[in-house]
């Protein structure tokens, strides 16, 4: 025969004791990420025609809080429209800690012919190993643009 019984079952008081990051060393576009990570960035085309969109990914990936913080932006050309970016996270959460990626993709449509490089982007961390701020650089993207926007709508 079973039985039902109400319970009250505590674990004993614990104290966390939380260590604030040190501001020495803090690098001016540290936006609070803490822990391990790569970071990337990367052009769906390097060579295409005027008016014809490509995509620009700016992803982080490894072992820390990725939910906590702001991927940093891409400084691009006044000549390209850039669109708002689609967020996008493949991130898990075990015993260990939260691990994963997370990355923003623009959509950019340029409006004439040129060379346009896109500078490289920094990602600046706190690394839990070392207790030390690290900044990543990306490469610079150089990305041609070949044709004229003015036949691609007026079909000359």
């Amino acid at each position: 025969m079973t039985s039902t019984a109400n319970r009250t079952v505590t674990a004993g008081k614990r104290t966390i004791n939380v260590k604030p990051l040190p501001t020495e060393g803090k690098p001016i576009d540290f936006s609070g990420a803490v822990g391990r990570f790569d970071f990337n960035i990367k052009s769906n085309k390097n060579t295409l025609e005027a008016t014809e969109a490509f995509d620009v990914t700016i992803e982080v990936s490894g072992k820390g809080n990725l939910k906590l913080f702001e991927l940093p932006k891409p400084n691009l050309p006044g000549a390209l429209e850039v669109y708002e970016p689609e967020h996008s996270e493949k991130v898990s959460t075990k015993l260990s800690g939260m691990q994963g990626r997370i990355s923003d993709r623009y959509t950019v449509v340029p409006n004439a012919q040129g060379q346009y490089p896109i500078p490289s982007v920094a990602f600046s961390y706190f690394d839990l190993t070392s207790k030390t701020y690290k900044t990543l650089n990306s490469k610079e993207l150089i990305i041609s643009v070949t044709g004229d926007s003015r036949q691609n709508f007026e079909g000359t």
